[in-house]
């Protein structure tokens, strides 16, 4: 009687196992070390980022609040369609542009843009690598 009533509590806590779908948990899966990589990622850049803008504490917490909440509005905009996607883009890179004149001065402010613009460049050849690499 009790092994009965261990299994069946024990099946109860493995059914929720069975009902994900083994794509789901693939796709949970590569989300969660994707998001581990691109913490990683943001962490050095902003580590670069502080070196290079030459930025004081001050400035630090409040460019990263500013282009943490760029990232999330990034993410939330990679959900939708493609077609309004490059122009929403571009306006969050401005309102962000914008955050930052009122923090940085017009050297620091040249040098992020210059900075942002190397990363993307560096992202861009990377996507290259990738895409070439998986052809082979």
């Amino acid at each position: 009687m009790n092994r009965k009533i261990i299994i069946a509590t024990l099946s109860l806590f493995a059914l929720p196992a069975f009902a994900t779908p083994p794509q789901e948990m693939a796709n949970k899966a590569r989300d969660n070390k994707q998001e581990q990589s691109h913490h990683q990622q943001r962490k050095a850049s902003s580590d670069v980022m502080k070196e290079v803008l030459s930025l004081r504490d001050n400035q630090t917490a409040a460019v990263t609040e500013i282009l943490k909440a760029e990232y999330v509005s990034m993410r939330e905009l990679k959900r939708q369609g493609q077609s309004a996607r490059r122009e929403q883009r571009e306006a969050m890179h401005k309102q962000t542009i914008s955050k930052l004149s009122s923090i940085l001065d017009e050297q620091q402010l040249a040098q992020f843009k210059a900075f942002r613009t190397g990363m993307q460049l560096a992202r861009h050849l990377r996507n290259i690598e990738t895409h070439s690499n998986s052809e082979e």
